[in-house]
């Protein structure tokens, strides 16, 4: 996730050096921007959780990005966040929506089956 972070910031970094750590022929500012990345969540599913407009660690990055990579960075966990619905809803909900309109299934099953995926996958802040 550091290694996507770095790249939508304008770094091409290949995610093998550790903070703190001299690695490759970085200038300083993109050194600061590797190691301001770590303080960002390794894990996909804690970064989509993040709200980039408030928390400090994003807020942190935010600092360093030009608005356009600030901008790029905010797309990219929507995308995410999108992505995940998606297959969700293609798992989990689309047959009960099927089985309701062949009248099946109650429309509550369906529908209490999307908010659960909404829950699971929120969207961070106001952004999107």
């Amino acid at each position: 996730m550091l290694k996507r972070i770095a790249n939508i910031l304008g770094v091409a970094w290949d995610g093998s050096c550790r903070e703190g750590e001299p690695c490759g022929d970085f200038t300083n500012s993109e050194r600061q921007i590797i190691d301001t990345c770590f303080l960002m969540p390794l894990e996909e599913s804690e970064f989509i959780k993040l709200n980039l407009e408030s928390q400090p660690e994003a807020l942190s990055v935010k600092a360093l990005a030009t608005t356009q990579q600030w901008s790029s960075l905010k797309s990219f966990q929507c995308d995410l966040i999108r992505d995940l619905r998606r297959a969700a809803y293609g798992r989990e909900a689309d047959s009960l929506y099927f089985a309701y309109r062949a009248d099946a299934e109650p429309e509550q099953v369906w529908l209490s089956k999307r908010s659960e995926i909404k829950e699971r996958y929120p969207w961070p802040g106001e952004y999107r």
